[in-house]
């Protein structure tokens, strides 16, 4: 009997183990990347900058909107142990302690304490990223427009060049495409931003669903967000 024990607690703690490696859904596609605008100010610089640092900021806001939501997941598998330690991170070491005492048999119980204590979302940095990434999209829409007027200015030269004589049918079509690869570079980006702000919405639409309050204004920010990427997006004319 005794060496059913042996093995018993050691089998629990495994299995608990496995609970707290859950995978979340709807990760941003920067999943693994690095976050370079976590707590960095608002970046400065050229439009291809400002866009690219949204895209970024951007996608950690996805990132932070699901981030515990993975750990809820783990909370759940590993029961009231993990009540008890009120730390994810010790998930197998309580699975174990909590194995040895029966606590494994209070699953469902564990399930919904853990459920009422802990937040899906971490409200403070999500409220942080988004201030920045609103901030960071007004500098980009008070610049965009200046950018498209410049190019425009160059398409106008380059067809006057043409019409001149002064230059090529090639080294005119050649300066329209590069005008062309720099809006579908922007739009581009600015098209991957809205979809990640979309899914933002997406995964804090869920967490509301599943009980956690003070997230509206976090979702209406975040919809707005994509509403005026998508409205800037559609500022840029491919030719």
């Amino acid at each position: 009997m005794m060496c059913k024990a042996r093995y018993l607690v050691p089998l629990m703690a495994a299995t608990a183990l496995s609970a707290c490696m859950q995978v979340t859904p709807e990760a941003s596609r920067a999943e693994n990347a690095a976050l370079y605008f976590h707590n960095d100010p608002i970046v400065d610089g050229s439009v291809a900058k400002q866009v690219d640092a949204l895209q970024q900021m951007a996608d950690e806001i996805v990132m932070q909107s699901t981030l515990k939501g993975g750990a809820i997941g783990a909370a759940v598998g590993c029961g009231l142990a993990v009540v008890a330690s009120s730390h994810i991170g010790k998930c197998a070491a309580s699975a174990a302690v909590g194995a040895a005492g029966g606590a494994i048999a209070g699953r469902a119980a564990g399930q919904r304490s853990v459920k009422k204590r802990m937040q899906l979302v971490h409200e403070p940095e999500l409220s942080r990223s988004l201030r920045n990434a609103s901030n960071q999209f007004e500098s980009l829409r008070d610049d965009l427009p200046g950018l498209l007027a410049a190019q425009e200015e160059r398409l106008n030269a380059l067809a006057l060049q043409l019409a001149g004589g002064q230059i090529s049918r090639a080294e005119h079509d050649r300066g329209v495409a590069k005008v062309n690869s720099e809006r579908a570079a922007l739009a581009e980006a600015l098209s991957l931003s809205e979809a990640d702000m979309r899914r933002a919405v997406r995964n804090l639409q869920t967490a509301a669903a599943r009980g956690q309050s003070g997230l509206d204004w976090h979702i209406r920010t975040a919809n707005q967000l994509a509403d005026d990427v998508a409205s800037q997006r559609s500022s840029i004319s491919l030719l």
